[in-house]
Order: structure tokens, then C-alpha cells, then sequence
């Protein structure tokens, strides 16, 4: 299959979905790899839309009165504009059609199966998987940070204070290598049951919305223990050279972990920098 190098990145992923429909005979399962993508990205979307409400209108009475991490103001009308246009423009476009036939060729050649694992065993899963992904992810965090690369990961950065849907505000290479890509295709290397990867996937993203909604959740959902989403990643968008991992194992043997004080000591510094050259 050629495909016209002049056609925009959307419609090439759609030419390449349809003709992956057409071409291929898919069986049930198949549809189930296929259809995984796009419902991890709507599960992202349901949760980023919640919080951009709650941004433009205000937290709903019935829940609890959650704080900002950041003293800043909130992002306005025009924001999100600019953040829509390519959240959904481009990234959903990438999740609905370009990334469900590689993630279909990539679990037929793994064997991947429609079944779940018991529970110990899903536990054991979770586990290997989130260590695998941080793993991943904090490489090519740290790879997008370089002078080299930055460029490819600069629009992830635009604000410092971010909101939800910035989880998903990345350039296409960005996107598909370093974030949402290897959610999908890292866990088949680990396990054969599609039960944990979906699990795996949509728990994903959700974290994802909530440690980049700007909102403190870790006295909320304490109950989730170490998986429970942290203030963390909102003090890697302030201060830009820290918090590079998920978790903060990769981060702690580094040295570039920023919890708690450490991010209080940061904005009081920045805080008197700034005064002392007002003055």
C-alpha cells in the first residue's frame, strides 16, 4: 500500500486503518485489539473534559473542595482552544486510526488472547508493566529534555501551571514514542492477557488527566497507595529539570526527585528572585 506523502497525517492514518479493515480478515479479538486504542483515548477525553469544565465554570457542589498545586491562574477559553486543536486534531486522529493496526499487528504476533488473569497474577502484571512503562518513559523523558530533542517536546511545556487535556498536548513523534504509544504496545511483551492491558491502559490514562489537572489529589484518593495520582508532574511543568519519572524510583536514584518542601523551597526562591529584581 503507497500512500500520498502530500496527504495530511490524518488522512494517511485513516487510509491505513480502512485498508487494514479491508485487507485483513479480523476476528473477534481482532475488533477488541483494534477498538482498544480509541477507548483508552475516550476514557482520557471523558476525564480531561470533566476537569476543563471545572476550570471554565468551577468545581460541582456535591465534590470535595480539591486545591490547586500551583498559585496560578486558571487556563481561560483561549487555552483550550489552542489545546483542543491539537488534542483532537492530531493525537485523536493518531489514537483512532494510525495506532490501532500497528497495536493489531503487534498483539497477533505476540499472542496476545481475550482472557484474564487471576488475581495474584494480575497484581504481579500491573506491577511489571508500570515498572517496564516508567522505565520507558523516563528514558525518553530525559532524551525529549536534551537540546537535541527538546523541539520535539517544547509544546508539552507551555504552560507551567497545566491543566488535563495538556496530558495529551504533544507533538505527533512525542506522542506516538515517549506517552501513548508504548501504554499500548509495552504490556504484551509481559503478559498475553488483553483483561490487563485494557486495565492497564484506561488506569493509564485516567492517571494521566488527574497529575496534569493542576488539582491535589493525594489526601483524596489516598486509598490507592503508591498508584494513587501525585502532585509530582506538576512540579516537573514548574520547575522544569525535575520529576521526570512516573513513580519517582528513577527519579530518587538520579537525584532530580522534588516532592513536598523541596517544591515549596523552589517558589519561595523564585518568589525573592523576582522581588529582588522589581526592586
Amino acid at each position: 500500500l503507497k500512500l500520498d506523502q502530500k496527504l495530511p497525517l490524518c488522512r494517511r492514518a485513516f487510509v491505513l486503518h480502512a485498508s487494514a479493515v479491508v485487507m485483513w480478515e479480523l476476528t473477534s479479538d481482532d475488533c477488541l485489539f483494534l477498538a482498544l486504542s480509541p477507548a483508552v483515548a475516550l476514557a482520557f477525553g471523558a476525564v480531561c473534559s470533566a476537569f476543563m469544565y471545572a476550570d471554565l465554570h468551577g468545581l460541582p457542589a456535591f465534590l470535595p473542595k480539591l486545591k490547586k498545586v500551583q498559585p496560578k491562574p486558571l487556563p481561560t477559553r483561549e487555552d483550550y482552544a489552542g489545546l483542543l486543536s491539537v488534542v483532537l486534531g492530531q493525537n485523536l486522529c493518531i489514537s483512532f486510526f494510525l495506532l490501532p493496526p500497528l497495536t493489531l499487528m503487534l498483539y497477533r504476533l505476540l499472542g496476545v488472547q481475550v482472557s484474564s488473569p487471576s488475581l495474584p497474577q494480575l497484581v504481579l502484571e500491573f506491577v511489571l508493566i508500570g515498572a517496564a512503562y516508567d522505565t520507558w518513559f523516563t528514558v525518553c523523558h530525559r532524551v525529549f529534555h536534551t537540546p537535541s530533542f527538546y523541539h520535539l517536546h517544547k509544546r508539552h511545556h507551555t504552560w507551567k501551571a497545566p491543566c488535563a487535556f495538556e496530558g495529551g498536548y504533544f507533538d505527533a513523534l512525542d506522542f506516538i514514542l515517549g506517552n501513548y504509544g508504548p501504554m499500548l504496545w509495552i504490556p504484551p511483551f509481559i503478559t498475553r492477557h488483553f483483561f490487563t492491558i485494557l486495565l492497564f491502559g484506561v488506569l493509564g490514562a485516567l492517571s494521566v488527566a488527574v497529575s496534569h489537572s493542576g488539582y491535589n489529589f493525594e489526601s483524596t484518593l489516598w486509598f490507592l497507595g503508591p498508584i494513587k495520582p501525585t502532585v509530582r508532574h506538576d512540579a516537573h511543568h514548574e520547575f522544569f529539570n525535575v520529576n521526570y519519572s512516573h513513580f519517582g524510583f528513577w527519579d530518587w536514584l538520579f537525584g532530580t526527585l522534588a516532592i513536598g518542601e523541596d517544591d515549596a523551597a523552589k517558589r519561595r526562591a523564585a518568589g525573592a528572585k523576582a522581588v529582588a529584581v522589581v526592586e
